[in-house]
């Protein structure tokens, strides 16, 4: 998605013509603010952003064409050039894309400095966009709601991969709801056993967990089930489907992975996708856990 520019006093800041409210236009001129900040990022119009690549394409052009200078000087100088150009377009594909995410009550001002460095630093690497996307989202989550997101959970993004992402995905497809009071208190997904059906139908493999388990965003345990109780009568639902009612300090048993505080921060802005083939397999997980479901 492609985002103009709108003016608010001095301020020259990214904004999306379609949907942008009064509001929103004040959230994300201190949204733009905060980044220029807390990390010197600059948004250049568009226009004036094209000519800035021109102008440091023929920049390269003529340092490559300088004999007087030295070979290696002149080949780190172009290296330098290129990789910031790279580097800024990476951030500011980032960046355009998390403002359809931001929300007219966030508060971008109260965003923790130093937590904005350090995204936008490991951001500027960032060049999948598939990757980018997930970096977007979390950038807009911290924006909407300041220390929400942990300086762990952006080093870990860091080093996973695509495959790594898609994993975390596929295993958020297998989560239910457990409602308090109606609202969700946890999510939580559900593995009774590591057979051949969690492969085929939630495309999920022992590999897979362990392979987010060595990340830090779930745990697995052959030794005992995740245990859920409460004080508060709790539903338990798949999408929107009612599965469980469960009393007052009855238990829920939902298998052998649970989440980390990182991987739940990162469920936060995970996408999730419901079918019919998913909630029968979580039906008769469950069932298998000793859990005792809705009619």
């Amino acid at each position: 998605m492609e985002v103009d520019f709108m003016q608010e006093g001095n301020k020259v800041v990214l904004f999306d013509f379609g949907n942008l409210s009064e509001a929103s236009g004040k959230v994300l001129c201190r949204f733009m603010d905060m980044l220029e900040h807390a990390a010197g990022y600059i948004a250049w119009p568009k226009v004036a952003r094209d000519a800035k690549y021109k102008a440091e394409a023929e920049i390269i052009e003529e340092i490559a064409n300088r004999t007087d200078l030295d070979p290696v000087i002149r080949l780190a100088t172009i290296s330098n050039l290129k990789k910031s150009v790279k580097e800024y377009k990476n951030q500011t594909k980032i960046i355009q894309d998390a403002v359809p995410f931001l929300k007219e009550n966030a508060k971008p001002e109260e965003m923790d400095m130093d937590w904005l460095s350090l995204f936008m630093d490991k951001a500027r690497l960032v060049s999948d966009e598939e990757l980018q996307l997930i970096w977007s989202e979390i950038l807009a989550q911290e924006a909407n709601t300041p220390r929400s997101v942990s300086k762990r959970l952006l080093y870990i993004l860091m080093q996973m991969s695509k495959k790594d992402a898609d994993r975390f995905k596929r295993l958020a497809n297998l989560c239910i709801d457990i409602y308090e009071e109606g609202e969700i208190n946890r999510i939580v997904p559900v593995i009774a056993n590591f057979d051949d059906d969690l492969k085929r139908i939630a495309e999920i493999t022992f590999e897979d967990i362990c392979a987010l388990e060595n990340y830090g965003l779930v745990k697995f345990s052959e030794l005992k089930n995740s245990v859920f109780t409460s004080d508060k009568p709790m539903i338990v639902k798949y999408g929107d489907k009612e599965i469980m009612n469960v009393g007052v300090g009855k238990k829920i048993m939902a298998g052998s992975v649970f989440y980390t505080e990182a991987g739940e921060e990162l469920l936060r802005i995970c996408e999730r996708f419901c079918s019919d083939d998913i909630y029968n397999y979580i039906c008769d997980s469950l069932k298998l856990l000793k859990n005792l479901l809705c009619d």
